[in-house]
């Protein structure tokens, strides 16, 4: 049974992120930090009935290209464009490049916080779950940020399908090394992806505010 102290732990972040970005990023309103939440909720929605689906009805070879085919589609292709496509609902007109962009990372977040709470009612040690939130939650984010910087393109009529090709490849590989046994240096090759992903995101985004800059 969850305690409210678990409880809070898993919706601390999302709100408090939510906070940090109204008050630190220019035209960031309340109501754009709940939309992106419950964005991430929808986004939860289709991606576990997916996931149950396929894990229930079809069985994958534990050879590691089979292995890394099925996280690249189930967990990176799929995840993503789920993520990718509640973006949608965001008010491109309305919003800022730099709102967009963060509204999109909180979308992911939140969804990462609202797996984390799932998990953590099905039992997952606590010590896993916090491994869980300071690794998983955080390419959530990433990744959704990058999906937000292709939906913006698209809205914006100026298309880049980079960032979302980089959101299915980081969140595929790093669920693949993430399931290899802590005691194994392969394992730590997910905390390599998550700051990868951190990177692109900070480069994608600069790089096409130049372009933009530039025409």
């Amino acid at each position: 049974m969850l305690t409210n102290a678990v409880i809070y732990l898993c919706f601390f972040p999302m709100i408090f992120f939510c906070a940090v970005l109204c008050l630190a990023i220019k035209d960031f309103k309340a109501n754009y930090g709940i939309l992106a939440c419950v964005l991430g909720l929808i986004a939860l929605v289709p991606i576990e009935i997916i996931q149950f689906t396929v894990s229930s009805n079809i069985k994958f070879s534990t050879a590691s290209m089979q292995l890394l085919l099925k996280c690249l589609v189930i967990n990176g292709l799929i995840e993503e464009a789920a993520k990718m496509l509640v973006l949608f609902a965001l008010p491109s007109k309305k919003l800022t490049k730099a709102v967009f962009f963060w509204c999109s990372a909180l979308s992911g977040l939140a969804l990462g916080c609202y797996e984390l709470f799932i998990y953590l009612a099905m039992d997952l040690h606590f010590s896993n779950a916090v491994l869980r939130f300071l690794t998983a939650v955080i390419v959530h984010s990433s990744c959704a940020a990058l999906c937000g910087l292709f939906v913006y393109s698209v809205k914006t009529k100026k298309i880049t399908v980079l960032p979302f090709l980089c959101a299915v490849l980081f969140h595929g590989t790093y669920d693949y090394f993430a399931g290899f046994p802590k005691n194994t240096p392969f394992f730590y090759f997910s905390f390599i992806i998550i700051l990868f992903s951190i990177i692109e995101c900070r480069s994608i985004y600069f790089d096409r505010a130049e372009d933009e800059v530039s025409e």
